[in-house]
């Protein structure tokens, strides 16, 4: 404990108000963050994977409500191929029944909600004949990794540490 004293006792002035504005700084950011000035970007994913399952689910109602399941499969194939954020698809229907697998979804899919990560896996109502028929299954790849790793790539945290180093 005696180098923590050594090292506040040894800061100059100078050092000091350096670091209150540092702090002030950060604060302001953080507000900034909070209200919406600065752009959310892991909001903005989100509501651009929500926005891409509601489209594909509204497609998926037509087709069904058609009884055309191979062209559901296949649109739902081409949406996976074409979005390399998307690992697997599945349309499931009210009782619990797979019934168009694209991907490895059985296996990636979690049930357990304790589970369940919402930047991960979107499950959309299918509707058909003005009733639920089933649901639309998208598993995405997550934005951010687990852990302290994960903390420290969020765009938010690398600017306010960006922001405090400089």
């Amino acid at each position: 404990m005696s180098w923590l004293k050594r090292i506040i006792s040894a800061r100059s002035t100078t050092s000091r108000i350096a670091f209150g504005q540092v702090s002030m700084l950060i604060s302001i950011s953080l507000v900034a963050v909070i209200i919406g000035v600065l752009p959310d970007f892991l909001g903005t994913r989100l509501k651009d994977r929500v926005s891409l399952a509601e489209a594909v689910a509204a497609n998926s109602s037509v087709l069904i409500t058609q009884s055309d399941l191979l062209r559901l499969e296949a649109v739902l194939s081409l949406v996976v191929q074409r979005n390399e954020e998307i690992i697997s698809a599945g349309i499931r229907r009210d009782d619990q029944q797979l019934i168009i697998e694209i991907g490895n979804h059985k296996e990636s899919w979690q049930t357990d909600p304790e589970y369940q990560k919402i930047d991960q896996q979107m499950g959309v109502p299918i509707i058909a004949d003005r009733q639920q028929w089933g649901a639309l299954e998208l598993n995405f790849t997550p934005l951010y990794g687990d852990g302290i790793l994960g903390f420290y790539q969020r765009p938010v945290v690398q600017f306010l540490l960006f922001t405090g180093i400089i």
